[in-house]
């Protein structure tokens, strides 16, 4: 059966309404709500109506007052005691990425639809950068679509922040969509530290690598950073507060279409569809390096993907 998903049912609720247009659920007040909430507000000033067309976000988000009837009047108590929100959906169903590859009726379509997503995604990441909004947890879980359609919807804003907001590097919703440095500045204020040491930038890279390096060995293919010395010397002569975070959203859904890839060419039997998956991923490998100036841009990275996929040629090796 179908996975549905009705975003952002991060607990569960203690209230849920439904009526044909809205669901409406009471959700405690944390940071990631507060997190969501000022990235849709941000976005809004920008964009307005065309919000909908490359984010989800839920339509509404308002607090929730309590209070009690006395004799003479209705006392309004404080809103910090009970910390709840009433937050609205559009009460719509939609599937993730994964599972809307899989429902697809030919390795044609499949194909197509994959090539359509990657390719509307960096158009995304592109508007979410160029508003300095980093997304820590771009997973396949994260990017939700409708039926029929291949115009994805990025989602789960909770785990999103304004790079201005530096607390945010205290944790990390899912490390290997994330780049080294990212996690190691969340090592570093996570534990306090003011200046990393050689051993803690080893430990890292360390855990890093493990990640990394389960990719490849799926793929059967050599990493090509096997001595990490060069990678561990690298931080330590870096300051993590100046490194451009412009390549950070890029990286996740580049290791999201990679995890899509191994998983293709783990299951399919096809020389010519492994070739075509695995000549993807080295047009595209550049974007997971552990240096940042070594990766594309967004913009070199939509130009080398628009320019490397043939319509007609992928059809033709694809006769199913």
């Amino acid at each position: 059966m179908e996975d549905k998903y009705n975003c952002f049912l991060w607990e569960k609720p203690e209230f849920q309404s439904i009526s044909k247009k809205y669901i409406s659920k009471v959700i405690d007040y944390n940071i990631r709500l507060q997190n969501e909430i000022s990235i849709k507000d941000e976005l809004t000033k920008v964009f307005e109506k065309s919000l909908n067309k490359y984010f989800l976000f839920a339509e509404s988000y308002e607090p929730i007052r309590f209070g009690y009837v006395d004799d003479s009047s209705i006392l309004e108590l404080e809103l910090e005691a009970y910390n709840k929100y009433l937050v609205r959906y559009t009460n719509k169903k939609y599937t993730n990425i994964a599972n809307y590859l899989k429902q697809s009726k030919s390795t044609r379509i499949y194909f197509r639809r994959l090539f359509n997503i990657f390719k509307n995604l960096l158009v995304s990441i592109q508007l979410l950068t160029e508003y300095n909004i980093i997304h820590t947890n771009l997973t396949k879980e994260s990017i939700f679509l409708t039926a029929d359609t291949d115009e994805p919807l990025i989602g789960l804003f909770q785990y999103a922040f304004i790079d201005s907001s530096k607390h945010s590097y205290n944790y990390v919703s899912n490390k290997k969509y994330m780049p080294p440095e990212y996690q190691l500045l969340c090592y570093k204020n996570t534990n306090k530290i003011s200046t990393l040491s050689y051993s803690n930038i080893s430990l890292v890279i360390n855990n890093y690598y493990s990640s990394i390096k389960e990719l490849y060995t799926r793929l059967n293919i050599v990493y090509p950073f096997i001595d990490l010395e060069p990678i561990i010397d690298y931080f330590k002569h870096t300051n993590l507060n100046t490194i451009n975070v412009s390549s950070w959203n890029l990286y996740s859904i580049t290791m999201m279409l990679f995890e899509i890839i191994v998983e293709n060419v783990e299951s399919i039997n096809d020389p010519e569809h492994s070739k075509l998956l695995l000549n993807l991923f080295h047009l595209l490998e550049p974007n997971i390096s552990p240096f940042h100036n070594k990766r594309m841009t967004i913009k070199q990275t939509y130009k080398a993907f628009k320019s490397a996929i043939d319509y007609e040629l992928l059809l033709k090796l694809i006769n199913y």
